[in-house]
Formats: C-alpha cells, structure tokens, sequence
C-alpha cells in the first residue's frame, strides 16, 4: 500500500469566511483588521468600503469613503475604487463628488466601468 500525499488545503481568510456565513459585522470587523494589517491590499479596503455601504446597520458612508481613498492612495487609476466612491458619496448625499467619481471610473475603463455608468444613471434620475 503506497502513501497518499497529504494535500495541503490553506486556511481562509476570516473576512471571506465570515462573508460565506452571511456574517456582515463579523466581515466588518475582520476587513477592517484586515486593512489595518496590511494597508497595501486594495482589495481589502474595497470590501471594506463595500460593506460599509450595506444597508443599516452597517451603513457608514464617511468610512466608505475613506477605505475608498486608502484604495486609491495605492491605486489611483482603480476604476472599481473610484465607482465606488462614487456610491459613497451619493450615500452621503455629496452628489457633485459622487459625479467626479463617476466619471473618472468611467475615464479610466469605459467599457468596464459597469459600475459607474449604472451609479451614474441613478445619479441623474
């Protein structure tokens, strides 16, 4: 009888872990370690920013729009950072920025920026 290889299966990451479970405030609180940790991760102030513009309880625009900054501290041409701000601003009622946003995401990837367009609409309906 030969011995099978152990496989190696890595361990996930809490935010992701929490966010399979449908635990909102627990993907909070683990992207919000997670960009503290390592501020060098767009993704991880993307999803932060994301999930700070959930609806209520999670609904925080003012700290969206600051993981969407540190996001485009790293990455300033990040169309999804961008169109994201976008959101943020518009939940926050700062429809001229959230416009700004928009149209840079857009600028940036026209045919990609999905996102934008849809944020841009809403905007001027």
């Amino acid at each position: 009888m030969s011995a099978q290889p152990l496989s190696y299966v890595p361990p996930r990451p809490a935010p992701a872990a929490h966010q399979e479970t449908g635990d909102a405030e627990g993907a909070l609180a683990a992207f919000a370690e997670s960009s503290k940790l390592n501020p060098s991760r767009e993704e991880a102030h993307l999803n932060l920013a994301l999930l700070n513009l959930l609806p209520p309880p999670l609904l925080n625009p003012p700290q969206a729009v600051a993981a969407c900054a540190a996001a485009l501290k790293l990455n300033p041409k990040s169309s999804p950072a961008l169109a994201m701000l976008g959101d943020a601003m518009t939940k926050a009622g700062r429809r001229d920025a959230a416009l700004q946003a928009y149209q840079s995401a857009i600028g940036v990837d026209p045919e990609g920026a999905v996102g934008a367009h849809a944020g841009l609409v809403g905007l001027l309906l």
